[in-house]
């Protein structure tokens, strides 16, 4: 009988230190990131899904906390979430998001980002007007990494020029196929 060689996919977590020494926002995890379990039962994440990661979520967010001199966070935890997947059918756990939670809508339309809960921290007063503040000046840029122009028609694909389109999309940005493809709508984060 033919050994199956095909690793197993997996969803696993992926964790970031700050590049900035200087702000308190030292680490991030990213949970749900699709890898592979090789037979030696080690995980492992593609460098090009770990550079879309790093590029579009988490050095944004490194870049930004450098600007907000009054936020306190020190680590996130960032889950990737599809709004419409149940939770049987995910293949990891997410947190409960409930009403407590700050909703940060979309404020792109073509951003296949839609929404961002950022989970109740029990703040209260003062302390969670900033706390709010800071997180949605921190977490709504995202929207913008997520925004994908369009696919080429079907019968430009092949030809020149739609090679050469794609190339130049490609150069643009590199993480337009990806950013097709992905499979999460929002992101659920827990700010310590």
């Amino acid at each position: 009988m033919p050994r199956n060689d095909k690793p197993e996919t997996i969803f696993t977590v992926v964790g970031f230190r700050s590049p900035y020494p200087e702000t308190r926002l030292q680490t991030i995890e990213v949970f749900g990131v699709p890898g592979q379990k090789l037979r030696s039962g080690e995980y492992v994440v593609s460098d090009k899904l770990q550079r879309f990661f790093d590029d579009l979520i988490v050095q944004k967010i490194f870049r930004k906390s450098l600007d907000l001199s009054d936020c306190n966070f020190k680590s996130l935890k960032i889950w990737l979430y599809d709004t419409e997947t149940r939770d049987d059918e995910r293949g990891y756990d997410v947190p409960l998001v409930d009403r407590r939670d700050l909703k940060i809508h979309r404020n792109l339309p073509g951003s296949k980002l839609e929404e961002i809960y950022v989970l109740d921290n029990e703040l209260k007063g003062r302390e969670y007007d900033l706390w709010k503040n800071n997180a949605q000046q921190l977490f709504t840029p995202l929207f913008t990494e997520f925004i994908t122009p369009p696919e080429l028609p079907s019968f430009m694909v092949n030809n020149r020029l739609g090679k050469f389109l794609q190339e130049v999309d490609e150069r643009i940005d590199p993480h337009k196929k990806i950013k097709h493809k992905i499979f999460f709508n929002a992101l659920i984060i827990q700010i310590d």
